[in-house]
């Protein structure tokens, strides 16, 4: 069942879904709004009493239906990977980090062992906007191994150990 909320700062003038819509209702009538294509993702632009805002679906829809954990950097993940699946059942909040590597796991397969031209295999990792080379192992099981032991430090907010 399709479940409408007010969109906060919008009262009144603008609804999301759980399902992944949004719609005006300015003027006494029901209006479905088009989403346009931004980066990959589905934004809107809605008019308030100001200027136009422009505004993620993804992100609109979990600002009003989940509960957002405390904390920095904290991002709306697809679950299912597909960025145009905005249902309530498709987002969770995570910290970016976390976002960053699933990326990183999905596009390379795991993170932390890229193969180096040396036919072994580097270990690198990203914190505070910089990356940080953390070596060059023979296996890529020693890349990982070693990503993983800073991935842990990383989300705590302690920069990574370097070779």
């Amino acid at each position: 069942m399709e479940i409408w909320r007010n969109i906060t700062g919008f009262e009144g003038d603008y609804q999301v879904s759980n399902m992944g819509r949004l719609k005006s209702i300015k003027f006494r009538k029901e209006v479905i709004l088009k989403p346009r294509d931004r980066k990959g993702y589905d934004s809107y632009i809605l008019y308030g009493h100001e200027i136009p805002k422009t505004v993620n679906g993804h992100v609109i829809v979990a600002n009003e239906f989940l509960d957002r954990p405390k904390g920095k950097f904290i991002v709306v993940d697809h679950i299912n990977n597909n960025k145009k699946d905005n249902r309530l059942i498709n987002l969770r909040y995570v910290t970016a980090i976390e976002n960053v590597a699933r990326y990183y796991r999905k596009k390379k397969g795991s993170v932390g062992g890229q193969k180096h031209s040396s036919g072994k295999y580097q270990s690198t990792i990203s914190f505070n906007g910089k990356d940080f080379y953390l070596g060059i192992f023979k296996t890529k099981a020693e890349a990982v191994a070693i990503y993983q032991k800073n991935l842990e430090r990383v989300k705590k907010g302690i920069a990574p150990l370097q070779t």
